[in-house]
């Protein structure tokens, strides 16, 4: 058997370039992602280890230059959501679960 871990991420918000003003057209043929990175295990998400910003264009994905990603980052704050933590949530409430039934058994 082998223990599956590692990290991923999923698309948090998504915005259009010139919502952000790096375009002052709307209808660029990209999208500026901010995508919120995870660690799993056995592909269930644990906690948050950061965010990232991205841009998608079709089907392929490429990272910001790094002054546009620090520009971003300052101007946007958004909290990790409550799904990036469902592993530690399930492995907790495992817990409660466990030594309530063995409090009444």
């Amino acid at each position: 058997m082998s223990l599956v871990f590692g990290w991923n991420s999923f698309r948090q918000k998504s915005y259009e370039p010139h919502e952000l003003g790096l375009a002052s057209q709307p209808g660029v043929a990209y999208t500026i992602e901010l995508r919120q990175k995870y660690f799993h295990l056995f592909w269930i998400p644990f906690f948050p280890i950061g965010k990232k910003w991205c841009m998608r264009q079709g089907k392929k994905l490429f990272e910001l230059p790094i002054e546009e990603e620090e520009r971003l980052k300052n101007t946007q704050s958004i909290r990790a959501p409550w799904y990036a933590y469902i592993g530690t949530i399930l492995v907790v409430g495992g817990f409660v679960v466990f030594f309530i039934i063995e409090k009444l058994g």
